[in-house]
């Protein structure tokens, strides 16, 4: 039993009496809490005159309604079943708030039966904040010009409430209190009048009592954290409504004393919208859709003007409305930014919105919904990162793998023998890999491993039937034994031929950490800690391992040599600075990986000594505030020769068992090697690839290249690249390689939005970290950009940032797909090999 699954039952004074557990002993089904800020019903809303110029004039603002209510079902007989009758309250615990709340039993209704016959009580619910302010009449009262937080401070007076108060409205409007009105009245005209949102909750102490009762007001409840929910993963139903009364083109505005701005807008005193008349006006070409609005504040023409345009823009649309019901696992709080996308809409949803209303169930995730609304305006472009998510789903790839399945593409499969097709004594293993293309593209990452049947022919022509059962359902790679030849085969079965590649980026990132450049400390030698080029987080140590380009020192100076160094340094989680070593020949520090060895680092990486000689990959322990250098700190490992007139490499180490090596070059061939094979003194590759494979086309090639690569991490057999460069205007993309089958897993286009909206998109948000690793059974992807922002400042500077994020990649589950063929029944076989 936890809080997830319970209500707990409370008496007038807020004591526990009781509980119910849908999983307990009193249970409860039919459960649906509903929470809104703003109402979603057809109604419509035309323009009126505004008294006050000081108050919020958002039409859609004036559709704001606080409400939380709920019902719930109780079987009869159970031990705490006595103790849901009207004026007790039921009490819930917002995980994701971290906040108590308490709704008055407003209402009981016997209502017949369960399945097993037991009498039923259907309870209605209300927080007990509208149960008190429709108590409490507050004493008449007259003021002017009241700001948000003195207006509810007026309004709670005497409730037991206190106000706690985020808002940062600047608005002020009249208050007058008749004595005869109910509070709650007063509640809903304030969170219109000052345009801001409620949340009414309790705090508790440790020993479960209610310490207080808290009106939370905030400019905008929720938050933004790029979550992203579609139509047939996390969305099960979606309706939108839209309401086209009171669009306005044409408006008439007056001001003070009947004041128009005629006399500097050609004579005329309205302003009109032709692109939206000609958009939801049928008969545009002869008329426009009219209204008019009055402030008795406004006294000069300019400034009415000014305004008018401000309430056209709120005017001139159809206001939309979208209820979407949610899977289990998807979480949305009231006011949170949403994106919501089904492609096989009419039109397209592709939409970013604020939750308006939102209900939810412990008992039955189907009554899970939020509705997205336009009391604030939905914007009707399509925002960046749902364009990249369209282009990832339509891409061409779609309709190949449709024509396959119906037979009008053919595939041929390939087989591969990475460590060639001979035998000698010092070969243990070999490796048979199976690639399947259509019309030269790889698909082999959409078929999953029971696609392939293996078979195997001996030398004197019959089948080794024990060798191909061992390998049944290994799917497209083979591992093979020393001296074990003949012929062998592969059939791929069209059956399992998928619409997902086996590995998907997903668009929805949580930041693990953002380092602000004007707050980096300085290390171990007094200087400032630079740009992180790449930052690793080590979970076993609780700290970030980071490294920067050393160059705040001349060549030859201070710590540096006189060819290219990195310092690295250790974070601990909150961003403090725990020790820095400088790492002498290593290059830029655009990657790198790590072993723990004893619970300290060993760091691997490119070195050079320091007359830029002996270039190699090389290990580095962990030595704080310390200056090391081949030979003295640093183990050569194995030497690295020459690739396209260049023998630098950045180097990565694999996160999943720490058995590859990676190294990319400038020009972009990739090299996995085996750290046993780095460990003995050899870079004897065993997959060999390039970035161009890949539709990288890098600008180290030294020929018309204009991809910017940056750095990469590999999570075998996942490898992850990703490029860009603010200073030409480059795309930011990070891509996912199977460097087995060597295909093109899934790709994201990386827009600074799609992360945070803080992020200037007029500056730079250059990609710099990449890597994948395991946690909790799941595979992530952690990324790392150079961003700017300026809302932490209000004179408008400009703050350089270095965030990292956190991205799952979802695996394809194919365990459906083990299914066993009777004799009677054929294989569907759409493609064979043979090596």
């Amino acid at each position: 039993m936890s809080l997830d699954t319970q209500y707990l039952i409370l008496d007038k004074q807020y004591k526990r009496i009781g509980m119910l557990d849908y999983e307990g002993a009193t249970p409860y089904y039919n459960d649906a809490i509903t929470v809104q800020i703003a109402d979603s019903d057809n109604t419509s809303t035309e323009p009126v005159a505004y008294d006050n110029w000081n108050v919020n004039n958002d039409p859609n603002a004036n559709s704001k309604n606080w409400n939380h209510t709920g019902e719930i079902t109780v079987a009869q007989g159970y031990p705490d079943s006595d103790k849901i009758v009207a004026g007790n309250h039921i009490a819930y615990y917002s995980k994701s708030l971290d906040h108590w709340y308490i709704m008055t039993i407003i209402q009981t209704t016997e209502d017949g039966s369960d399945a097993s016959g037991r009498h039923v009580t259907v309870v209605q619910l209300e927080n007990i904040a509208i149960t008190d302010m429709n108590n409490l009449i507050p004493m008449k009262q007259d003021e002017t010009s009241v700001t948000v937080e003195d207006a509810f401070g007026y309004l709670l007076k005497n409730s037991g409430w206190i106000v706690k108060n985020q808002s940062k409205s600047a608005l002020a409007i009249d208050l007058s209190f008749d004595g005869q009105n109910k509070a709650q009245t007063y509640l809903q005209q304030f969170l219109t009048g000052y345009n801001v949102e409620l949340d009414a909750y309790v705090e508790v102490n440790g020993e479960g009592t209610v310490t207080q009762k808290v009106f939370e007001i905030r400019d905008a409840l929720g938050n933004d954290n790029g979550a992203i929910a579609y139509y047939g993963k996390n969305i099960t139903g979606i309706t939108r409504n839209t309401v086209f009364q009171d669009v306005i083109t044409k408006l008439h505005v007056k001001g003070k004393d009947d004041l128009t701005f005629a006399s500097i807008n050609d004579g005329k005193d309205f302003i009109v919208d032709d692109d939206a008349n000609q958009k939801y006006n049928p008969w545009y070409k002869t008329s426009y859709l009219e209204g008019h609005i009055e402030s008795s504040d406004i006294e000069n023409s300019n400034s009415l003007k000014d305004w008018a345009k401000k309430m056209l823009r709120l005017y001139n649309h159809p206001r939309v409305n979208y209820t979407v019901d949610l899977t289990s696992d998807f979480q949305a709080e009231l006011g949170d930014t949403v994106r919501v996308i089904d492609l096989d809409m009419t039109p397209e949803l592709t939409v970013e919105s604020r939750v308006i209303q939102r209900t939810f169930s412990k008992a039955d995730y189907t009554q899970n919904k939020i509705v997205l609304g336009e009391f604030v305006t939905i914007t009707p472009v399509t925002p960046d990162y749902i364009k990249n998510i369209e282009n990832r789903i339509r891409k061409d790839i779609t309709q190949l793998i449709e024509d396959v399945k119906k037979g009008k593409k053919q595939v041929t499969v390939v087989l591969k023998t990475p460590n060639g097709a001979t035998w000698d004594k010092t070969t243990p293993t070999k490796q048979l890999i199976a690639q399947v293309f259509a019309e030269g593209t790889n698909l082999t990452s959409y078929f999953s491993q029971y696609a392939y049947t293996w078979t195997k022919t001996n030398l004197s022509g019959k089948h080794d039937i024990e060798w191909e059962e061992s390998h049944k359902d290994a799917g497209n790679v083979i591992n093979l034994s020393n001296g074990d030849v003949g012929t062998f085969t592969v059939q791929v079965n069209g059956d399992f031929l998928k619409e997902d590649a086996e590995a998907t980026i997903s668009f929805e990132h949580e930041v693990v950490h953002e380092f602000k450049n004007a707050k980096l400390p300085t290390d171990f030698w007094g200087k400032k800690v630079g740009i992180p080029q790449y930052i690793m987080w080590v979970p076993e140590l609780q700290q970030f391992l980071i490294s920067s380009a050393y160059d705040e020192d001349d060549p030859g100076t201070g710590q540096r040599s006189n060819v290219d160094d990195v310092k690295f340094h250790l974070f601990d989680k909150n961003g403090t600075l725990k020790s820095s070593m400088v790492a002498q020949g290593t290059g830029h520090g655009s990657s790198f990986g790590y072993k723990l060895v004893n619970g300290v680092p060993e760091i691997w990486t490119y070195s050079e000594d320091s007359n830029g000689q002996h270039p190699c990959v090389a290990k580095i322990p962990w030595q704080a505030n310390t200056v090391v250098s081949q030979g003295k700190g640093i183990t050569p490992l194995a030497s690295l020769p020459k690739s396209e007139n260049r023998f630098f490499r950045r180097i990565s180490l694999d996160t999943k068992d720490g058995n590859w090596v990676v190294g990319v070059t400038l020009g972009g061939l990739i090299e996995i090697v085996s750290v046993e094979s780095v460990d003995s003194g050899e870079w004897n590759p065993t997959y060999k690839m390039h970035v161009q494979d890949f539709g990288f086309n890098p600008i180290g090639t030294g020929k018309e290249g204009n991809t910017t690569m940056q750095s990469q991490g590999l999570n075998f057999p996942y490898l992850v690249l990703n490029s860009g460069s603010p200073d030409s205007n480059e795309q930011a993309s990070v891509k996912i390689i199977n460097v087995v089958t060597q295909s093109l897993i899934d790709e994201q286009e990386n827009s600074c939005t799609q992360f945070d909206i803080k992020w200037l998109k007029e500056k730079a948000f250059e990609p710099e970290t990449v890597y994948l690793t395991d946690e909790d059974n799941k595979i992530y992807l952690y990324q790392s950009f150079l961003a700017r922002t300026n809302e932490d400042n209000t004179n408008g500077s400009i703050w350089l940032y270095y965030p990292l994020y956190k991205t799952e990649v979802s695996v394809r589950d194919d365990s459906q797909d083990d299914i066993t063929y009777t004799d009677t029944e054929d294989t569907p076989e759409i493609g064979e090999g043979e090596q």
